[in-house]
This record gives C-alpha cells, structure tokens and sequence, in this order.
C-alpha cells in the first residue's frame, strides 16, 4: 500500500472519528399548536447517557433580538437523557413527558437554541420566517402538527411525541405522488409496522419544582390508548403512599403535599386488574420539593395603599387560590396567578378595596390556610422600620 493510500485512509478515519466526537443530543421534534399539546422533543442518538444538569433552551422570536428563557436550568436538574432515546418538554401532562412546563411558549417564525452546561450551543432549529436559522428554516406547523427531523431534513408531520419520527399518509402522498411501485411498497411495510400493538408503558409525571406545604398534582397516563389499569399503586417516596380502591372509573391524576423539602422519588405501579398481584407497568420520576419564598414586600400609604408581592426564590410560583387577608378584609388571587422567579407584582388598591387601616393585620395566606408572610413580622425580621415601608407620597421642597 502506498504512502499516499495510508495518509487518504488516516484522514477518512480521522474525520469519522471527529464526527462521532462531535455527535450529541438534537432538538428531534417541535410543537407549537394547539396549546395543551405544545412540546419540544429532544433525541440521543449516541451510544451512552448525557447528564442534562446545568443545560438549558432559549428562545427568539422573528422580531427579537436576542435570545430569552425558555426551559431554565432548573427543570434540567438531576435529568439524563438515555441511548437512542427520547427526552420530552410539554406544556400540559402528556404521555412520555420528561418535563412538564405551563409556561412553554412557542409561535410561528420562532427559533430555539439547546446549550449544555458550558453554555456551548448543542443544538438549535428556527422556522417560518425565523431569521437565523441553522441551515434552511423549517415550514410553520399547522395546528396538530409537528415540525420534525428527517434524513438531516425537516418535515410537517402528524406529532409522535416521545416516538420515531414517521412521514404521515397524508404527507407521504401529497409529497410522492410520481414515486415508483418499490416505493410504495414500503410505504405499506411502514405503515403495517406502524400498526404493530405496542407494549403498554405508564407514565408519572408532575408540574415542578413542588412547594412544601402546597400540594402537588401527578398524572398517570399510558402510552397506548385503550389500554387503561385496574388499579394504581403510588408511593409518594416520604413514608406516604395511595392505592386506588375498587372503583368504576379509575382517577388518572392524584394530589400529594410534601411537608418539608428535598428530592423524593415516587414510583406507580399499573395493575391490568383490581385482582391482579403482579404490575403491568410501572414508572418512576424524582420530584424536588423547595420552600416557597413568596412575600409581602412593600405597602403604600393613606392616598395609594398598594400591596407588592414578591417571589425571592429561582424558580416561578403560583399562587392561585392564595389570600392577601387583613382584620377586615380579604382578597383571593384568581386562578393561574403565576410569579415569575426573582420578580414581583404590584396590586392597586382599586383591586383589593384595601387601605392604609388593613396594614398593621396583613397577611399572605396559602391555598390550604396557612400564612405564609406577615407584613409587620418581616419588617422586623428584615430590620426595616414601618415607616421607611410606607411610600411618603408627599415631596420636600427645598
């Protein structure tokens, strides 16, 4: 063999192996509408598990200039991603969910980028009439369908969140209307395949981080439709566990409070029966539960009573059904109150009805009673004098 032979065949080798280096987790599948079935599906087709902690997703809009929080670091912690597997963001509880996040938010000629915990780019995909695309811009989806990748390509497909991308029977003959009898043929051999009866599979998931003391809701779904349990068997993971009696309908959606805070792990187990004394699945996903730092921050004073929430800890809170109470009065937060991390809101006095007289007995009280920030005591605890918390509305001229 030649000199020149054995250099052509190291470099091939070498530029193999650099790809294979260089080979790592893809954003695989993208939803935008409708809402309730939004997702991002990332995929690893490596040979080993990629520890997620630390990495992240970002967004940019078609008129934005930078990039914004999507997913943050947070809902990565203590994740890993397997081998030729799946790993799913939702925006509601679906089957397959890894992570599920209310406030995923994605619309057309939108861009998203993946970056590890080095912050280095892993990944990212644009569509619609996004402007910096990474290669050719995707199509917008319709609604109900999913852009995916494809043979380093993508497509506008039926959605298979958490599965392998196929080509839908619509897609397939509006695309290849001219293509050859072979190729029809094994578009017949997918779809039978595609027919195939799966495995039933169960799947646990919960909106996180969980709040102590506030209770947190886990839904139970399973992979193949029609397919449901007899029975379900949950263990909470801090000494408390639920199994379900033998009831008509069985609940798919349970609720826990978890008293104080750490990581617990909950496994559910998935009985074909109400007799049966061996699971037909099971699952099982690590929950973290912290302390919720939501407090009174600042009053107004006798001409603008305002009240200001804030939210001191990373990550964002909802405090839906929560009461702002005072002596005399009391206002109820409505439904999908949600704080975002390290933020605060400000709430009139023409929405509260409140006054400077409510102020020496305010209190923020959670949705199961108990108080979780009383004004004048933080104000004490904090050093702050009641006076310097009144906003003195009245200017001192010179």
């Amino acid at each position: 063999m030649s000199k020149k032979t054995i250099l052509v065949s190291l470099g091939f080798a070498f530029l193999f192996s650099f790809n294979l280096a260089r080979a790592g987790v893809i954003i695989n599948e993208v939803q935008l509408s409708p809402t309730e079935e939004r997702f991002i599906e990332l995929y690893n087709p490596g040979g080993s598990s990629v520890e997620l902690t630390g990495w992240y997703i970002q967004r940019k809009t078609e008129t934005g200039s930078a990039f914004g929080s999507l997913v943050s670091k947070t809902y990565f912690e203590n994740k890993a991603i397997n081998a030729d597997d799946y790993f799913l963001i939702s925006h509601d509880s679906i089957p397959n969910a890894d992570i599920v996040l209310g406030s995923l938010t994605l619309t057309e000629s939108n861009m998203i980028q993946l970056k590890n915990s080095n912050q280095e780019i892993v990944d990212k995909i644009g569509w619609g009439e996004a402007s910096d695309c990474e290669g050719a811009c995707a199509p917008n989806p319709a609604t109900g369908k999913s852009i995916q990748k494809m043979d380093d390509d993508w497509i506008v497909s039926a959605s298979t969140p958490g599965e392998e991308n196929q080509v839908s029977g619509d897609e397939e003959e509006n695309n290849n209307d001219d293509e050859s009898n072979n190729e029809s043929e094994e578009t017949t051999a997918e779809t039978k395949k595609a027919e195939t009866p799966l495995a039933n599979k169960t799947k646990i998931t919960a909106q996180m981080p969980a709040f102590a003391g506030l209770p947190v809701q886990f839904k139970i779904s399973n992979t193949v439709s029609g397919k449901s349990c007899g029975k379900y068997s949950l263990n909470f993971g801090d000494g408390n566990s639920l199994e379900t009696q033998k009831i008509f309908s069985i609940p798919e959606k349970f609720t826990h409070i978890y008293y104080y805070p750490g990581e617990y792990i909950v496994t559910v187990e998935c009985y074909k029966s109400y007799l049966s004394s061996e699971p037909d699945a099971s699952d099982k996903m690590t929950i973290k539960v912290v302390l919720s730092e939501v407090v009174i921050s600042k009053t107004g004073d006798v001409k603008d009573f305002f009240v200001e929430i804030s939210n001191n800890a990373p990550y964002e809170a909802d405090i839906s059904s929560w009461v702002l109470s005072s002596y005399q009065n009391k206002f109820i937060f409505p439904k999908n109150t949600i704080l975002k991390s390290k933020n605060k809101i400000i709430i009139s006095p023409k929405t509260t009805n409140f006054s400077i007289l409510d102020k020496d007995t305010l209190s923020l009280v959670n949705s199961e009673g108990e108080t979780m920030s009383d004004f004048l005591s933080s104000q004490k605890q904090t050093g702050v004098s009641t006076k310097n918390s009144i906003v003195n509305s009245t200017a001192v001229k010179p």
